[in-house]
């Protein structure tokens, strides 16, 4: 309907005058709890978070059962996540993969939950959330991300045999990547930490060519 259409076209003023009409008409009770939706999405576009986690609980507390409620968990994440809520963003996230653990978000909610609480400096918390999710996620495209991660929590605790085993399956997946040059880096220095230098320089060259980090290229 319009309102999707002028979403698109990131009209997102019109989009939610369009949304907002439907939400509120009673003969159009069937698309409300889309038109909610969207209407959430409009205001996370527009970064009004408090507003659009309106519309996401709503769709949580009215709407259980539809195709978008697994959505709503996601983004009342990514909401709570932009707002620098991390405990919230966390729990939103942990909500959405504990009650759609089949869906195609919740691998991706698995891994903000590690993201959240690595990007905060709750690495303990963050390496068990890892444990959990290589368990629960084991195929999925987030994997890779996942093994950098831990790879960057065990480098920091100056267990570099373990960081070595991370990088390297993390590089195991990162074919392709934006991020590959920046695995090799990280991979050749936990192999310099680890004594094992004539690895490290293998890597150390292949990342100066690959890695889009100027940090890391540097210090290669």
């Amino acid at each position: 309907y319009l309102g999707r259409a002028y979403f698109n076209l990131n009209k997102l003023d019109r989009a939610k005058y369009e949304f907002e009409y439907i939400v509120e008409r009673p003969d159009a009770a069937a698309f409300s709890g889309e038109a909610a939706y969207w209407l959430g999405e409009t205001y996370f576009a527009l970064t009004n978070y408090p507003k659009a986690l309106e519309y996401y609980q709503r769709i949580i507390s009215e709407y259980p059962a539809s195709d978008y409620a697994a959505y709503a968990y996601y983004s009342k994440g990514w909401c709570y996540r932009n707002m620098g809520e991390a405990e919230r963003a966390v729990s939103a996230f942990r909500d959405m993969v504990s009650k759609f653990p089949r869906d195609p978000l919740a691998a991706k909610a698995g891994y903000l939950i590690c993201d959240t609480l690595f990007q905060n400096g709750k690495t303990r918390e963050a390496k068990e959330e890892i444990g959990a999710f290589l368990i629960n996620f084991p195929l999925s495209p987030e994997t890779g991300k996942i093994y950098y991660m831990k790879g960057e929590i065990d480098y920091d605790a100056e267990d570099y045999v373990s960081a070595v085993q991370d990088f390297k399956k993390a590089l195991d997946c990162a074919a392709g990547s934006d991020w590959r040059g920046r695995t090799e880096c990280k991979l050749a220095l936990a192999y310099l930490k680890a004594g094992k230098a004539a690895a490290a320089l293998s890597y150390f060259d292949s990342c100066t060519k690959e890695s889009g980090d100027d940090k890391l290229t540097a210090t290669a």
